[in-house]
C-alpha cells in the first residue's frame, strides 16, 4: 500500500518539476508560430488521451466500450455547452459517471 503511495508522490513531483522547468524555458523567449500552434493542442491532446483510455475496456479478450464513461461524456458536452465551464462539466461529469456506475452494478 505505501509502495503505491511512493509511487504516486514521487510521479507528481516529478510532473511537477518538468511543467515548470518548460515554462521557465520558454519565458521571455519568442517561440515559433509552429511551435505555437503544437504547444497549444498539448492539453486537448492530453485531455483525449485519458478519456480514450477510459472509454474502452478489454472484457473477455474483446475491447469494448464504458456505457458509464459515454453517457458521462455526453453530460458533460451538454453542461460545457449550457454552462460554459469546463470545471463545472467536469464536476458534473464525474457525479454522473459515478452514479450511473454505482446503480448499473
Amino acid at each position: 500500500m505505501w509502495n503505491n503511495w511512493l509511487l504516486i508522490i514521487i510521479l507528481a513531483i516529478l510532473t511537477y518539476i518538468s511543467r515548470i522547468a518548460g515554462i521557465e524555458a520558454l519565458i521571455g523567449r519568442q517561440v515559433n508560430s509552429r511551435v505555437q500552434m503544437y504547444l497549444n493542442y498539448v492539453p486537448a491532446g492530453a485531455i483525449s488521451a485519458l478519456v480514450a483510455s477510459q472509454l474502452f475496456y478489454i472484457k473477455n479478450g474483446k475491447i469494448s466500450l464504458s456505457f458509464p464513461v459515454i453517457v458521462a461524456g455526453i453530460i458533460v458536452a451538454i453542461c460545457m455547452k449550457i454552462f460554459k465551464s469546463f470545471l463545472l462539466s467536469v464536476i458534473i461529469g464525474v457525479i454522473a459517471g459515478s452514479l450511473i456506475t454505482h446503480f448499473i452494478r
